[in-house]
């Protein structure tokens, strides 16, 4: 008799998790959005989940949807920023700290990668390492998006989307993983090959 393995996402060193499918991550209605490692790093919604969350597990994207954590996640500086999406935007930022010269990941027309004290990360889109952000994502399709090398020293608080009129305003979003430290190629592919039946790739 056959065995079935499911693989499982990493946890060595994951310091944050957030899951729209996991009811104890979001239970389907109102502004929380819990953290399932035992850091209990609790995002909150801006402009409220309940209208956008699918139960399949994911929230669409749309401005001004941005989730915030208030305060230090990590402060390693070398980090993995794990993001599982799709988007067709043509202007937006992954990630950002409270400080205007902390970002992660925008890009916009005629700027590819761009990045603010956080480091000189590197981008991948489903373990496969890109030399740009912007000729990559913007396919509205699913895709496990990393950012590693990235510097979190120095950010003060964190958040997802929406930061001076860089956000999606077209997409979604299921699941956010921070590790303090770089995931190898293994542990990428492990992550990918966990969920991508749950996002159709």
């Amino acid at each position: 008799m056959g065995t079935n393995y499911s693989p499982r996402i990493v946890t060595d060193s994951l310091v944050l998790c957030l899951d729209a499918k996991d009811i104890k991550s979001y239970a389907g209605s109102g502004n929380d959005w819990k953290d399932r490692t035992a850091n209990g790093f609790n995002f909150t919604n801006e402009a409220g989940f309940s209208a956008n969350f699918n139960s399949e597990g994911y929230f669409e994207l749309d401005s001004p949807d941005g989730t915030d954590f208030g305060g230090v996640i990590t402060n390693n500086t070398t980090c993995t920023v794990v993001i599982w999406m799709r988007t067709t935007e043509v202007q937006a930022l992954f990630w950002h700290g409270q400080s205007g010269s902390q970002f992660l990941g925008a890009y916009r027309g005629g700027n590819k990668e761009y990045y603010g004290d956080c480091g000189s990360p590197d981008f991948y889109m489903d373990t496969v390492e890109k030399d740009n952000i912007y000729d990559h994502i913007r396919d509205g399709k699913w895709h496990m998006v990393e950012f590693k090398n990235v510097n979190f020293a120095n950010w003060t608080s964190n958040k997802f989307n929406n930061y001076g009129g860089y956000d999606f305003d077209d997409g979604a979003v299921g699941k956010i993983l921070i590790y303090n430290r770089n995931l190898t190629a293994d542990e990428s592919a492990q992550n990918f090959n966990a969920l991508r039946g749950r996002f159709g790739i």
